[in-house]
């Protein structure tokens, strides 16, 4: 039976033993005083959320400050208002004065900023986007918030750090290269962009202050900000999947010193299940130790999780002197190919996760129609596309006479012929 007759013959009995079975930690049907009290406070923003944007609120605000998740995902589609929801989730935070670290894409943080201010009723937003520490300095030795703190930062200035050169000591006249504290003398040749000592574990790298002389924002945070941020917010996560990549070290940074996290993204999963294992270590690292996942393994993440191809490859060698029966030789090829098992759902999603369309908030929103409204060009564009058609015309004609038909479309081409025929 396919899937899709499986589901429309079976699907009322399924749904009905998922709601015996489950118990959501927010139920807009069963509300306690918690959630009495959480939406009466959503009252006080300038705007008011959608009712369907008013029960993800509630629902993440819940899991982090009742129940005491360290990060959560918001999985939403575009225009469901994925920024009015994080910005609200921050209003649930229990004390009325904190500190929030936003991390967006750079050419989203004037967005942010305007927001946050048409959305709460009192706060200060501070841009982190600009060149230089200064700013981010004053966060660390600032005392308390006297009202609602977000800063904004882009994901590309919260990574960029100054260049690294080697830091191993050179003599020439022996043509040779040692560690600095152990005298250990290294393989030219083994020698990689950031190497270690291999004996000592020493790094043999440092900053080239003859270089860019910046410092990344994200490991000034790392350093120095630890219990400063009560909530961080990181908006399109997937985009910050990788393991080594500067970015995605710049979100486990500020991930790291955060009490809270909220990951936004409208595309949680690129099609390979190890594009969620590093997310899940910086948002949920207790339910990776819990489900046993090691940190230094992505491919056994994917062995549990994703979809993995084995091809065994054989290589016969020369023939034995005394059998006819050559001997072989091969290798195995362990590759990820794209695919999720579901259990990803059961053992980390459905617990920290919540999941919104536009089709949950489309009764809300305003009729949309579409038409087409032809509007006539102005003298000046006209006559240049008469000009650019005469030009492009002549260009054409040209190079047909040249037999040269590069200008022309696969069926133009052929029409073209049969008129030369």
């Amino acid at each position: 039976m396919k899937l899709k007759d499986f589901l429309e013959k079976y699907g009322d009995s399924l749904k009905e033993k998922v709601v015996q079975g489950l118990r959501p930690l927010f139920n807009p049907v069963r509300q306690d005083k918690w959630d009495t009290t959480a939406l009466a406070k959503l009252s006080e923003l300038k705007r008011e959320p959608f009712v369907a944007q008013q029960k993800a609120i509630v629902a993440l605000a819940k899991g982090f400050f009742l129940k005491n998740k360290k990060g959560q995902i918001l999985t939403a589609e575009m225009g469901t208002g994925k920024t009015i929801c994080s910005i609200a989730v921050a209003h649930l935070i229990p004390k009325s004065n904190y500190r929030v670290m936003i991390m967006c894409p750079g050419h989203l943080v004037q967005k942010w900023i305007r927001e946050i201010e048409i959305t709460l009723p009192r706060c200060k937003t501070i841009n982190l986007n600009g060149p230089g520490l200064t700013d981010i300095q004053r966060l660390r030795y600032a005392s308390k918030p006297k009202c609602p703190e977000f800063y904004v930062i882009g994901k590309e200035r919260a990574k960029n750090h100054h260049q690294w050169k080697h830091g191993f000591l050179h003599y020439k006249h022996l043509v040779q290269f040692v560690c600095p504290d152990c005298g250990h003398i290294l393989d030219e040749t083994g020698i990689t962009k950031r190497p270690k000592c291999p004996t000592c574990k020493t790094p043999l790298y440092q900053a080239d202050k003859d270089g860019f002389r910046r410092y990344a924002k994200a490991e000034y945070a790392k350093k120095y900000l630890k219990g400063k941020i009560d909530l961080c917010i990181v908006d399109e996560v997937h985009e910050l999947k990788g393991g080594t990549t500067a970015q995605g070290q710049a979100f486990a940074n500020f991930a790291g010193v955060a009490k809270k996290t909220l990951a936004l993204t409208g595309t949680l999963l690129g099609g390979y299940s190890t594009n969620l294992f590093y997310i899940f270590w910086r948002l949920m690292p207790r339910e990776m130790i819990k489900n046993k996942v090691p940190f230094n393994s992505p491919m056994q993440f994917a062995e549990n999780y994703g979809v993995i191809e084995r091809t065994r490859t054989k290589k016969k060698l020369d023939e034995s002197n005394d059998a006819s029966i050559g001997r072989s030789q091969g290798r195995l090829i362990v590759k990820e190919k794209p695919g999720l098992s579901p259990l990803v759902l059961s053992d980390f999603l459905l617990g920290q996760s919540v999941f919104m369309r536009l089709a949950d908030i489309s009764n809300t929103l305003p009729s949309f129609d579409e038409e087409v409204i032809e509007v006539e060009m102005t003298p000046d564009l006209k006559e240049a596309y008469r000009t650019f058609e005469v030009e492009l015309y002549d260009a054409l004609k040209k190079a047909l006479a040249r037999g040269d038909n590069s200008l022309l479309d696969e069926a133009a081409t052929r029409q073209a012929n049969n008129a030369i025929d």
